[in-house]
């Protein structure tokens, strides 16, 4: 009986074991850093960055181009300077609210901010994404119905639901979009400097006024250093005044080229 028992409670033991540590397993597998907040923010919600670096916001459409991360609890590191601040998973896996507004979601799908504040869809176009969702929209948790309006002014009913998701915050390009004609480095160059998706027209626009300038700095330069050759070995007593010439250019080059610069930004970011 002795035996019988024991053999029982280390059954049990077992058991109990694999419980805990597959309930650990699935609430600390992400790296999450803390921030606050002026919103109230559920757990699951996708969040982007402020203008206030400390501070975040439910992400939007209109804000996805700073998605930072999933808020989350548990994380198996938890980075953090105040006890009140809000814990946002950036890496890792943790769950996600997901809506079918954009089309049905399976596993492998890529999820991006949906009109829904703080809700991710699937994304069918090139975006910033929060990461991948790792099961089907029918294995969601708490799942809920809401109605939303569309831009026709439609009303329809989508579900909202919990998944899990490998964060990791990127730009994804649609594999079915048509290519675009300028090379990847300096499409990502522009969404870099504007903080968003930037037209073909305007990064065409930029690189000519940025190579036209750069070609106007190096005629100009060229000729004033190739005539202040030429005028101190006729006369090398005007080797002062050429000099002095020659760092008005450079000054002006300088000037040329900051207000080249400026414009290329201003064009990319309007």
């Amino acid at each position: 009986m002795r035996v019988k028992a024991a053999r029982v409670w280390a059954v049990l033991s077992i058991a109990v074991a694999i419980t805990l540590t597959s309930g650990i397993v699935r609430a600390e597998t992400s790296i999450s850093q803390g921030y606050s907040s002026d919103d109230e923010l559920p757990r699951g919600a996708i969040v982007s960055i402020t203008s206030n670096e400390n501070k975040i916001e439910a992400a939007t459409p209109r804000n996805a181009s700073k998605i930072l991360g999933i808020i989350g609890e548990q994380s198996l590191v938890e980075l953090s300077s105040s006890s009140d601040q809000i814990q946002v998973a950036i890496n890792g896996t943790t769950d996600v609210l997901v809506t079918d507004l954009n089309g049905s979601l399976r596993a492998g799908d890529k999820i991006t901010a949906s009109p829904l504040r703080g809700v991710g869809m699937k994304a069918v176009t090139s975006s910033y994404v929060v990461g991948t969702i790792q099961k089907d929209f029918s294995n969601a948790e708490d799942i809920t119905t809401k109605e939303v309006t569309d831009k026709s002014g439609i009303k329809r009913e989508v579900r909202v639901g919990m998944l899990p998701v490998q964060v990791n915050v990127s730009y994804y390009q649609a594999p079915d979009e048509k290519k675009s004609v300028l090379p990847e480095f300096m499409l990502s160059l522009a969404r870099a400097i504007a903080g968003k998706d930037v037209s073909v027209l305007r990064i065409a626009v930029a690189m000519i006024i940025l190579l036209t300038g750069i070609s106007a700095i190096a005629m100009l330069l060229y000729s004033s250093v190739r005539s202040s050759i030429v005028s101190i070995g006729r006369n090398p007593l005007a080797a002062a005044a050429v000099n002095r010439s020659l760092l008005e250019v450079i000054f002006l080059s300088v000037g040329v080229l900051l207000v080249m610069l400026g414009a290329v930004y201003l064009i990319l970011v309007m």
